[in-house]
């Protein structure tokens, strides 16, 4: 194949997977808020939506265009922490108040007692801005040894917690240092043992903490001590909120459930989701709304835990079959627009690489293909060629992911970068395939002057020093 067409190919090949990563994919309600009969959606793309639950309407949708990651409603001002360590300050329909240059770092947390507004970042620091003063920078505190991921306030005192695994108490006025509450003498243990804390509620002297190893705890601030831990649910805490009856509890990924507990901690209730995968959970007198990684949310009776209907749309890889929530409205469903393209390409360069050694094995036992489409993806993509569009990707994918990893996940660990990198790039899935495509690339292309047999076998080595590395590398969660 001439060098200029296969420069083309290579080109073309290369400009459709980068405009196929810039199409949005479908987008995920990360918070769920109650307020006088309405529920506050705010997706994870930073769109805010009011829903009416009677009528199963969206009642007012408006954007401040940055990923959120943390929000708070506080009398009618809206506060979205984003990813970038600003926060955005609106009022109830979306006209900007104020933008606070609130940290370098991610911010984890919001929270408003009336006075201050109080901001966790991902540098472990709790800063209050003085609401009544435009929302002016009053203190800060170095509060946590990693990110200030929940925060809560009630009355003069503000809660935080950490993925150090510690829960602290502060006056919330000179955000001086009250309690602090662990079991673990540093965050390294707290770490590999899961006691990375997501979700935080308070009631009276009661504090309880949801953690990413499914773990509940219940604390007591008069005594200091945990009075109580449960396996809530088997891998990380979605939602964790309370209606001063009852703690009401999401799952998420695998655990596709949500429970409820008494305010002592035990089981009242579990109530599986179907085939949705929970990312958050709210209550109001009658309802508990479920927020969905398909992108809807899902609506149940408070009284018998009945599914009653769905709010949003819903990706269409969701559910098959019947769906248990269309006795009062049936979820609109939508393809990932990403989906499709990809199959195609993997529906393609599978064919190429079947064809072109098919051709290759009848040229080597003295025979001249004749089909023109064994010719043709023969000519377009040797096995060669093959394997330099997947190294392209393969950079592509990983260029995106490491040039700002903690937009990319929310959980990087700058003090353990080297087992950061490899747990959540590679272990957790996020770029699985790279660790595994991309040495063999490596390899392929470091033998090219070898006959085929060591370029093989080269790239046989590779690949099991690889699945070796994987298989008895550390997790730090």
């Amino acid at each position: 194949m001439p060098e200029k067409r296969a420069f083309s190919y290579f080109f073309l090949s290369s400009v459709v997977f980068l405009a196929v990563m810039a199409i949005p994919a479908q987008c995920t309600p990360v918070f769920l808020d109650s307020v006088d009969g309405r529920l506050q959606v705010v997706l994870d793309n930073g769109t805010f939506e009011v829903w009416n639950v009677t009528s199963g309407a969206a009642v007012e949708s408006f954007g401040i265009n940055m990923p959120v990651v943390s929000f708070a409603n506080k009398d009618g001002y809206l506060y979205f922490g984003t990813a970038n360590g600003t926060v955005i300050v609106t009022d109830s329909v979306g006209r900007l108040l104020a933008e606070i240059n609130a940290s370098t770092e991610r911010i984890f947390s919001v929270n408003a007692n009336g006075d201050y507004l109080f901001t966790g970042s991902q540098d472990g620091f709790i800063r209050a801005w003085d609401v009544h003063n435009n929302w002016s920078f009053v203190r800060e505190a170095k509060a946590h040894e990693l990110s200030v991921n929940a925060l809560d306030s009630e009355g003069e005192l503000l809660y935080s917690a950490s993925g150090d695994g510690s829960v602290k108490v502060w006056d919330a006025r000179t955000l001086s240092l009250k309690k602090n509450l662990t079991t673990h003498s540093n965050w390294m243990d707290a770490r590999t043992e899961g006691y990375l804390i997501w979700r935080i509620a308070v009631n009276g002297d009661a504090i309880y903490t949801g953690s990413t190893n499914g773990k509940m705890r219940i604390w007591n601030t008069s005594t200091d001590n945990m009075i109580k831990e449960v396996q809530a649910h088997t891998n990380s805490i979605s939602g964790l909120v309370l209606d001063g009856q009852k703690i009401y509890t999401s799952g998420n990924l695998r655990d596709k459930t949500f429970k409820v507990w008494t305010i002592d901690g035990d089981p009242v209730k579990v109530v599986d989701a179907g085939e949705y995968s929970l990312t958050g959970i709210e209550v109001d007198a009658d309802y508990i709304y479920l927020g969905t990684t398909e992108g809807g949310i899902l609506v149940y009776n408070k009284t018998d835990f009945a599914p009653v209907k769905s709010l949003g749309n819903f990706a269409e890889a969701s559910v098959q079959g019947k769906n248990p929530y269309s006795d009062v409205a049936e979820p609109k469903t939508r393809l990932n627009p990403i989906l499709p393209v990809f199959t195609a390409l993997f529906l393609f360069l599978s064919a190429a690489i079947i064809l072109e050694t098919f051709a290759y094995v009848k040229l080597k036992g003295g025979q001249r293909p004749r089909k023109k489409k064994e010719w043709f993806f023969a000519s377009f993509a040797s096995m060669e060629d093959v394997l330099k569009i997947l190294f392209f990707y393969l950079v592509a994918i990983f260029a995106l992911g490491a040039a700002n990893p903690r937009l990319a996940f929310p959980s990087y660990i700058p003090n353990a970068k080297i087992i950061y990198y490899f747990d959540f790039f590679v272990k957790k899935g996020a770029l699985l395939p790279l660790w595994f495509l991309l040495p063999v690339c490596v390899a392929y292309w470091a033998t090219k002057k070898y006959n085929k047999r060591k370029r093989y076998l080269t790239c046989v080595l590779t690949e099991i020093a690889a699945i070796a590395i994987f298989v008895i590398a550390p997790s730090i969660a």
